[in-house]
């Protein structure tokens, strides 16, 4: 069920699966337009700052830093969009956004999918992937993380995983002879998991799949978070054994387990660890200062290398935290301190306490919880 909402510079319709702005007429519709949309419902009162939405955290107009889940800057990680989209660019062209790797069986056989986001619509989606190596194409049968890399399985039980993977060129879409996208994986370097320099190729050439973090820095790196699918709206974690979440390195998703340390799983005994994992989901939030997530606010409150002091519950991190920036949980802020906000910033510490005060997050009393960050001086 929509609601139709007339109070932003354009209609937007709110959508009760997502709680973001989507145009009811893209054709008239601006990226200024999408920066300054505000929308009230009565439940919650939902704020929504971009009104084409931001999956994956890759478009948001009215965001210094996107959402940041999935990658840190806007204008990448969308196969078939600009590399600096306004809103009627990408909808003109048409973008999917991946995000997971799905281990399906249909029809009887075992074969993986892409998942992602769509547009028009941002509907999520997955689509067919096969393998060519050589000059043969083949189905892939499963993908997963085995002793931190990256593998594939390919219907003739021939498999490739860490540096070899780059022996093969996946192809996405229904018919393999004529791919929506394509895909090659470079430079290898094993962290946590696997990570590489991806590259797609569509209609417009070939691309890097994540950019780097600044201007003229080389591109980042796509790694990978297993058994778990991550929202690309609002960042909350769901357990999918059969998935293999994808994410450029300068997202949260994997900023969050692959350097700040908070992996979601014990790896010494590479058992699952249900603190571990609400550290984690509590990071994904914390690194992107999205303060209001679980009112269905999803707008996030820091820049690009901007830095944060960080102490834990586990003291995987335990910096001395003088002034608490906000006290969190896998669903954004349990408390906040709008004055010692990250930026520095008077005016947003004024913006912030009035959001906080309308959606009912308290101010912090103490500097204990699963995860603590404060400003750096």
């Amino acid at each position: 069920m929509s609601k139709l909402v007339s109070s932003c510079p354009t209609t937007c319709r709110v959508s009760s699966t997502h709680q973001t702005c989507e145009p009811a007429d893209p054709a008239s519709l601006t990226s200024s337009d999408c920066g300054s949309c505000t929308v009230e419902t009565t439940d919650k009162g939902i704020s929504c700052l971009s009104c084409g939405g931001c999956p994956t955290g890759t478009c948001d107009p009215g965001c210094s830093n996107g959402l940041g889940i999935y990658v840190a800057e806007r204008g990448n990680y969308c196969f078939g969009a600009p590399e600096h989209p306004d809103e009627r660019s990408v909808r003109r062209g048409g973008a999917f956004c991946p995000e997971a790797f799905v281990n399906r069986e249909l029809e009887g056989k075992q074969t993986v999918m892409l998942r992602g986001l769509a547009w028009p619509g941002w509907t999520p989606v997955e689509l067919p992937v096969s393998a060519v190596h050589g000059d043969v194409v083949k189905a892939v049968r499963s993908a997963r993380i085995k002793d931190g890399n990256f593998q594939l399985t390919l219907d003739d039980d021939s498999f490739f995983s860490g540096v070899s993977i780059s022996q093969v060129e996946l192809r996405v879409g229904a018919n393999p002879n004529a791919p929506a996208y394509r895909l090659g994986f470079g430079e290898h370097e094993l962290g946590v998991t696997s990570r590489y320099r991806v590259q797609y190729t569509g209609a417009d050439g070939p691309k890097p799949l994540c950019a780097g973090p600044y201007p003229n820095s080389p591109p980042a790196r796509t790694a990978f978070l297993p058994g778990r699918a991550v929202d690309g709206w609002n960042a909350y974690v769901t357990e999918e054994p059969n998935v293999v979440t994808m994410a450029c390195e300068t997202g949260a998703i994997v900023t969050c387990s692959q350097v700040w340390g908070y992996v979601p799983w014990n790896t010494g005994k590479g058992q699952p660890d249900t603190m571990l994992e609400t550290i984690y989901a509590s990071c994904l939030q914390a690194k992107r200062a999205a303060y209001f997530v679980e009112a269905g606010h999803l707008r996030s409150y820091t820049r690009s290398g901007i830095e944060v002091r960080r102490r834990d519950q586990l003291n995987i991190k335990a910096d001395v935290i003088e002034d608490v920036e906000a006290v969190w949980g896998p669903q954004g802020a349990e408390c906040i301190t709008p004055e010692n906000n990250r930026l520095k910033d008077p005016q947003l510490a004024s913006q912030l306490q009035e959001l906080a005060t309308k959606y009912g997050v308290p101010s912090c009393k103490s500097g204990e919880g699963t995860l603590v960050t404060g400003p750096f001086p």
